[in-house]
């Protein structure tokens, strides 16, 4: 696949703060993130009641690595801040834990036992990539701020719909997804709070490099769902059986 090209780049280069913050907004929302992740064929047939047992099995196992490598992030932020952002990403690596204890509650009604379900399976090597484009550990501020930007602002158009799907097609009661319900809430924000510092960071020597970081972030976690449709896909049609594996 070729390389993004971005327009005018070197002007931005030289820009201002607010220059240079509009151009990489506009260089971000070009990049149509949260449209792409909602078009995959994986998210089409969540929307619409066609997962197969297989398909939401595996996608369970393989977004929890997802999430870990998200609040890794969110703390090496935390780190390398101080004042009011140090706490606002700590806040938010706590959200990512405790998103975490809520997606173990949904990962046994979509078929894991009760105990244990994510120590059954290696990630697939396209989950692998994918944290390791979201958590890495030597990373500018920045980058790890457009992280959170980019996933952030995906999840927030996505959990609506994934949760409105588990609840009306799949028979999934509120306890059980209460995940999609809070990021559903929270991720927003998260976002709007991770474009904010990453203003106050501005200028950088080069926009362009966050600018294809974030393309990285999606084209990973689309990477991440091609792993999954890939090795899910199986004829079981999805049936809610609480407590028990499918």
């Amino acid at each position: 696949m070729n390389r993004p090209i971005y327009g005018h780049e070197l002007d931005a280069v030289t820009a201002g703060r607010s220059d240079q913050a509009e151009w990489l907004e506009g260089e971000l929302d070009q990049l149509h993130g949260p449209a792409r992740l909602a078009s995959h064929p994986l998210m089409k047939d969540w929307f619409v009641g066609k997962l197969t047992a297989p398909d939401l099995r595996v996608f369970t196992g393989e977004h929890y690595h997802a999430v870990v490598a998200l609040e890794s992030a969110a703390r090496r932020a935390a780190s390398m801040s101080d004042g009011l952002l140090a706490e606002q990403l700590g806040l938010y690596a706590d959200d990512q834990d405790e998103l975490l204890t809520l997606w173990f509650e949904f990962a046994a009604d979509a078929g894991w036992g009760r105990s244990a379900w994510y120590f059954g399976e290696d990630p697939l090597p396209a989950t692998v990539a994918c944290t390791r484009v979201l958590g890495r550990e030597r990373r500018e501020l920045a980058v790890h701020l457009v992280t959170i930007y980019a996933f952030e602002s995906a999840a927030c158009e996505l959990a609506p719909l994934q949760l409105a799907a588990l609840t009306n097609r799949y028979g999934f009661e509120a306890s059980s997804t209460r995940y999609f319900a809070l990021q559903a809430e929270r991720s927003r924000s998260a976002a709007l709070t991770a474009k904010a510092a990453l203003t106050g960071l501005l200028p950088v020597p080069s926009p362009g490099a966050l600018a294809r970081h974030a393309e990285r972030v999606y084209r990973s976690y689309l990477g991440l769902m091609d792993g999954v449709r890939a090795f899910g896909r199986g004829p079981t049609p999805f049936v809610l059986r609480s407590g028990d594996a499918v």
